[in-house]
């Protein structure tokens, strides 16, 4: 259901300026990205959202609508030109990545998602819980 939500708003004249590349390109990107990460030695923000995830949190649709709307004025106004959207396959969520960036600028991000959700904290707490973002390469120098 989540899933509809996005797609019917995205196509909002209102976010024309996101656009969302198909999962092929959005692969090829991320691996372009891993080597770039390696060769200058910079790191990058990969952040997934899975729409089956949401489903199970938020339950009521005019919530789903709500969360997704947030998501998408957030990702508008708070990423920059060089970040991509891109869907996973089989359309079972999208992936947000930012090249050349660290853990704050994806606290940017939650921080606005929080503030525009002031008078909702179930769906922040929804966001937070469920839209890990992993820095890479510092998380293979983690140890497990």
């Amino acid at each position: 259901m989540i899933q509809e939500y996005f797609q019917q708003n995205i196509k909002k004249k209102s976010f024309s300026s996101i656009v969302v590349y198909p999962a092929d390109i959005l692969d090829q990107r991320t691996q372009e990205e891993m080597l770039r990460s390696e060769k200058y030695n910079s790191s990058f923000i990969y952040a997934e959202v899975d729409f089956n995830l949401l489903d199970q949190h938020i339950l009521h649709e005019s919530d789903q609508d709500l969360f997704i709307t947030i998501l998408l004025q957030v990702l508008q106004s708070d990423t920059r030109i060089t970040d991509i959207i891109g869907l996973l396959p089989d359309n079972q969520g999208f992936v947000v990545l930012m090249p050349e960036a660290k853990e704050k600028a994806w606290f940017r991000i939650k921080r606005s998602f929080a503030e525009k959700l002031a008078d909702r904290p179930d769906l922040s707490k929804i966001f937070k819980e469920q839209v890990h973002p992993i820095v890479y390469p510092i998380c293979l120098k983690k140890e497990v």
